[in-house]
């Protein structure tokens, strides 16, 4: 009886595909031929050396897993796998949503924290420190995390809903505007002045050198200059 070798195991050999990214979450395609492997391996074949000098964090979305150094990674997986990797001897926390996240990166923009977070673009990221008022990001807003146990955002809804006079609710941007840019965003004509109700349930006047923060449902009136709200 002829013997036959033992088959190839196919779910141990093959092509591999996972995606590796700097701080700027551009990820490109890296093939391993192997379903087992370390993560110095991950390292060399990304060209990120000495892979002693660099961290490997998977985002697992929502949230992140770290990888040490001798660790094995099963890459069979029916989702694509994307790491973020950084040279640096720390790994650095924070909080989206309640969600913590680790990262190799001592800062991160705002457009590369809504792609871990997956945040679309309905929502606005604010930034929220116990010693500061809360920040607002832009697309051009950094947040650093370095000297920070965890530094921790939110995200909520980036058009407020307003009232204006007996019309029905309108979105706007949320944000703070000034007089004139609030005229023109309620399209109230000249001749006319306004007046709204802050947060606090109190009727204000609103002068030609004022600013407002919108919030969700702040109600305006708009009169005749010199006379009462309507």
């Amino acid at each position: 009886m002829t013997k036959h070798e033992n088959p190839p195991d196919k779910d141990k050999h093959g092509e591999f595909s996972i995606f590796v990214a700097g701080d700027d979450l551009d990820f490109r395609p890296v093939t391993l031929s192997d379903r087992h492997v370390e993560v110095d391996q991950i390292l060399r074949k990304g060209g990120y050396n000495p892979t002693l000098d660099h961290r490997l964090v998977e985002l697992t979305f929502p949230g992140t897993k770290s990888w040490d150094d001798d660790e094995t990674i099963d890459l069979k997986t029916s989702e694509p796998r994307h790491f973020l990797i950084g040279k640096s001897d720390r790994l650095f926390a924070f909080a989206i949503d309640d969600i913590i996240y680790e990262t190799p990166f001592e800062e991160m923009g705002e457009r590369q924290l809504r792609r871990m977070a997956i945040i679309g673009d309905d929502k606005i990221l604010v930034l929220s420190s116990e010693d500061k008022p809360e920040q607002d990001l832009g697309p051009d807003d950094v947040a650093s995390f370095a000297g920070h146990k965890v530094e921790r955002l939110f995200s909520r809804d980036a058009t407020v809903t307003v009232y204006l006079d007996e019309e029905g609710a309108r979105e706007l941007p949320r944000g703070t505007y000034m007089f004139k840019k609030i005229f023109a965003l309620l399209g109230i004509t000249a001749g006319f002045a306004l007046t709204y109700v802050n947060a606090a349930g109190k009727l204000i006047s609103f002068k030609d050198a004022d600013s407002v923060d919108l919030f969700d449902g702040i109600k305006f009136f708009s009169h005749a200059a010199g006379g009462g709200a309507s």
